[in-house]
């Protein structure tokens, strides 16, 4: 590598990547690296290493020899050279100049990954799911880009066609255009590859598939309008999902199974009814590839392979693995992502709230939780030493980065905070003379001074520029909730300020939007309300292979059929009548208002019910329904009966209207008394290895909501937030006592806003202080001992409650 980058010219011919060389490899007896393009000293190399056998980097022993003999004597033999030139190797060109800007050569997961699932397609045929668990930073795109290639010319023994069309499918509304760009750059002959974007009708899809065409792009979500018009019968599909997840195991995944299935259309309602069925468990014409980076329960067992290296649960049931793993271990550890959690500041929020209100009225425990819980987040002064927090932190450790080019990201807890965060941010910085220019990241509009808002009026441009915009050197700072916090790619992106309980798979993808690699980059996390184990927790189970401790019973389901029919809220005739019409139906909307009427009865019973068992019935139903749509993707039950009461209990669930207690503000009755925001301290997270907990993969039924008195609640959360104020209360009150002796500052608090008093405050504050400390005593005693720590305390909390007693006594 050394030599590469200073002994070797990259302006000799031999050299040159447009010219002669295609990668450039460098090796001992350990390790070996790779690199398409010379340039020098910064010459980059990128590890091409199998792993160690422990889910790490590097190459395990190899018994006969050196570690790294299967580059030569595997890689780069004659046959396997002539395969990657042929099916792997492409080049990217500049859009504008079409100067070629990038070789693409295969890193040894991808070449692995590709050719093992081909092998295996091969061997076995249609019929079989394969989980690819690969790590952020693994090349995804052209691994599905690849795959979808070999396994579209790919023949058996007998010469033979094992798929006749590749479907590459996401979940997300606008498919991924690096993604289809990618698929459609390894093959220049037109026509290969069809492309159905999320602006075509549903009908493009239909007619690809019974058109034959070889290699699909589209998103999953435009199946269940098309499942009824296919034509399969005879062909065989390889379907290839690009991140999976609990999505790709309910009613959508079975839409497109019922479409791509072997199954003959029949008119006849009966027939329709089999024909559903018939689309249950593994389908022998239909393959899936499932790639993600963090499989839930769920998706590890529909997609997993069973075989003779998997575990067994306690109960015997075989536990189902990956097929090829990439890890999040081996991948910080090659340096093809960075490690996120390896500088991550926690922050502690202590408060106190004060009931305002003669009254203790009883509230439900946990909406007037949440309640609380939003007086502090959207409290001013919480909102503005937040931002200052940020901004600070981002002028003094970050914006530096990357040649000054580092942005950050700040994630908020709704549409709303993130809105505030970009005002209070926005504001800190021009009143402190900071140039770090803010974008807002939210969907739809949000309410602000009576006129709806949205990203782009607050933003001055379209919200389909936003991600471009924020690539920019105009732009440092994006603050959003939902928003980007997924599927979002930035090197540039450096720090992120986490103000959102994030736990399970929603932490690792938030926070992974720092994990792309950049020269020079470092990163930070501020996170105002996880703790490092919180993080931890979420991070360990897809640290390497992803594995569940126990398997779905399929007994659950008749377990919860079982329950329901205790409440005798149908009877099996209507459950029938309404199947037969709903399969007979020549169109479905014609028949949707006699059926409105053949549930009514069932309804009725619903209705008369206990109000905890009408909810609990609801629960019931809905659990059985995930149970059936979920077990039904991994097994063929072949149970009609079972099958018309998951179609009926559909229809019937979306008429039970359970009363739901709307979502309720305290801010009238509760404010927030004091506040402290304190610096835990920074941490390098350490990562090990857990496993999944299946509770059976199917969620449980919600307890009823308690009720409590609100003194109760506000003490409850003042024991969990709070501190020892005892003597910071004594001091605010003399302070604020003192303060309200001064007619002059009273007057002007009574006639001007509270920013406007906020200007002359601290000169007003002092000399209350400094009369109380000359005074001695107790005030100046427990003053003594923690100046700076009070100093702030006053500074944060005394000007509301003086501005308070001066307006309202």
């Amino acid at each position: 590598m050394w030599q590469y980058r200073h002994d070797r010219n990259p302006k000799e011919l031999i050299f040159k990547p447009n010219r002669r060389s295609i990668v450039h490899f460098a090796l001992d007896s350990e390790t070996a690296e790779m690199t398409t393009w010379l340039r020098g000293e910064k010459t980059f190399f990128l590890p091409f290493n199998r792993g160690n056998g422990m889910n790490g980097a590097g190459n395990p022993a190899n018994p006969d020899g050196y570690r790294t003999e299967y580059l030569y004597r595997q890689v780069l033999a004659p046959n396997s050279l002539m395969d990657i030139l042929q099916r792997f190797v492409s080049v990217e060109y500049d859009k504008d100049t079409r100067a070629m800007k990038a070789v693409i050569f295969p890193r040894f997961h991808q070449l692995d990954a590709v050719r093992a699932l081909a092998a295996d397609a091969k061997a076995n045929g249609a019929g079989k799911s394969y989980l690819i668990q690969h790590s952020a930073g693994s090349g995804k795109s052209y691994s599905i880009a690849w795959l979808a290639h070999r396994l579209s010319s790919l023949h058996a023994a007998d010469d033979s066609n094992v798929f006749d069309s590749v479907i590459i499918l996401t979940d997300r509304r606008n498919l991924d255009s690096q993604l289809s760009a990618d698929v459609e750059g390894v093959e220049h002959k037109a026509g290969v590859v069809v492309r159905i974007d999320d602006e075509a009708r549903s009908g493009g899809l239909r007619d690809a598939i019974n058109d034959g065409a070889k290699i699909i792009t589209s998103t999953i979500q435009k199946f269940p309008y098309i499942c009824t018009e296919t034509k399969a019968a005879g062909k065989k599909f390889a379907v290839i999902i690009d991140e999976a997840h609990s999505s790709q195991t309910g009613r959508t995944h079975a839409k497109m199974k019922m479409a791509l299935a072997d199954v003959e259309p029949e008119e006849d309602g009966q027939d329709r009814l089999v024909a559903e069925m018939q689309a249950q468990g593994a389908l022998p014409n239909l393959s899936i590839f499932a790639f993600t980076a963090t499989p839930k329960t769920m998706t590890l067992e529909v997609f997993g392979t069973r075989d003779e290296l998997c575990d067994l649960d306690s109960a015997g049931n075989v536990l189902p693995r990956p097929f090829h793993l990439y890890s999040m271990k081996q991948a910080i550890q090659e340096g093809f992502i960075l490690d996120v959690l390896e500088n991550y500041t926690c922050y502690d929020t202590y408060f106190k709230l004060a009931k305002t209100i003669q009254d203790d009225p009883k509230v439900k425990e946990a909406k007037a939780n949440k309640a609380l819980m939003r007086i502090v987040k959207t409290d001013e002064r919480v909102m503005q030493k937040r931002a200052a927090i940020i901004v600070e932190h981002f002028i003094e450790n970050v914006a530096g980065v990357l040649g000054c080019k580092a942005k950050a990201m700040v994630v908020a807890s709704s549409r709303a905070a993130a809105l505030a965060y970009y005002r209070a941010i926005t504001a800190y910085a021009k009143e402190q003379g900071y140039n770090v220019p803010a974008l807002v990241a939210f969907s739809g509009t949000l309410p602000e001074d009576g006129k709806d808002v949205t990203e782009a009026a607050v933003n001055g441009f379209p919200e389909s520029q936003t991600a471009e915009r924020f690539d920019t050197d105009e732009y440092r700072i994006m603050v959003c909730a939902d928003k980007f916090q997924t599927g979002f790619d930035q090197p540039k992106l450096c720090a992120m300020y986490v103000d959102k309980v994030l736990t399970g798979v929603a932490a690792v993808q938030t926070l992974s939007r720092l994990n792309r690699c950049h020269q020079g980059k470092r990163t930070f996390v501020l996170d105002f309300v996880n703790d490092w184990e919180t993080i931890q927790a979420s991070f360990a189970p897809y640290y390497e292979a992803a594995e569940i401790d126990r398997a779905t019973d399929p007994d659950i389901i008749y377990d919860t059929k079982q329950k329901l029919e205790t409440y005798g809220v149908w009877l099996p005739s209507e459950v029938d009548a309404v199947c037969k019409l709903w399969f007979e139906a020549e169109a479905k909307e014609s028949v949707l208002m006699r059926i409105e009427g053949m549930l009514a009865p069932a309804v009725d019973r619903w209705n008369a019910l206990e109000d905890e068992d009408m909810k609990v019935f609801k629960a019931l139903l809905k659990k059985f329904l995930r149970s059936y749509s979920f077990v039904t993707q991994m097994i063929a039950l072949g149970d009609e009966g079972l099958h018309r009461l998951f179609t009926y209990g559909g229809m019937l669930i979306k008429k039970l209207y359970v009363e739901v207690s709307p979502d309720i503000s305290l801010r009238d009755k509760v404010e927030l008394e004091y506040l402290r925001i304190e610096d835990k301290g920074t941490k390098a997270i350490e990562l090990e290895s857990e496993q999944l907990h299946n509770a059976g993969a199917i969620p449980g039924v919600k307890p009823p909501e308690d009720e409590e008195y609100l003194s109760v609640l506000v003490q409850q959360m003042n024991d969990r937030f709070g501190t020892d104020w005892q003597d910071a209360d004594k001091l605010l009150k003399a302070c604020a006592d003192k303060i309200m002796e001064d007619q002059e500052f009273v007057a002007k608090a009574r006639s001007n806003s509270m920013s406007e008093v906020a200007s002359i405050f601290m000169g007003v504050m002092m000399d209350a202080l400094i009369n109380l400390m000359e005074q001695g005593g107790e005030m100046a005693e427990a003053f003594s001992k923690d100046p700076v720590g009070y100093q702030d305390f006053l500074n944060e909390n005394l000007l509301p409650v003086v501005y308070r007693r001066a307006n309202q006594g």
